[in-house]
C-alpha cells in the first residue's frame, strides 16, 4: 500500500490556498468518518498533522458521504 502523506495544517493551507474555516471543516469532516480516514488527522497540542489524500477525498466525496450515498473506497494511489 502507499505511503500517506502528512502535512501539518498550516502547509495545507498555504498549498492549496484553504481558508482557516475551510480547513475546520474539512478537519471534522475527516473525523466525521473514521472508518473511511482512520489516522486522517493526529493532533498533539498546537500541531495538527493531517492526511492528504485523505483530505483530497473527503473534498471529493463529502457531499456523497453527507447524505449516505453509495461511494467508492477510498483509494490513496488515485490522489498521489
Amino acid at each position: 500500500s502507499m505511503i500517506p502523506t502528512r502535512r501539518r495544517r498550516q502547509q495545507i493551507m498555504r498549498e492549496f490556498e484553504f481558508s482557516p474555516n475551510f480547513m475546520d471543516q474539512a478537519t471534522a469532516g475527516l473525523l466525521n468518518y473514521p472508518q473511511r480516514y482512520p489516522n486522517a488527522v493526529i493532533r498533539s497540542g498546537r500541531i495538527s498533522l493531517i492526511d492528504v489524500e485523505m483530505l483530497l477525498d473527503w473534498i471529493k466525496y463529502r457531499e456523497a458521504l453527507d447524505v449516505m450515498a453509495a461511494v467508492p473506497p477510498f483509494r490513496r494511489e488515485e490522489y498521489q
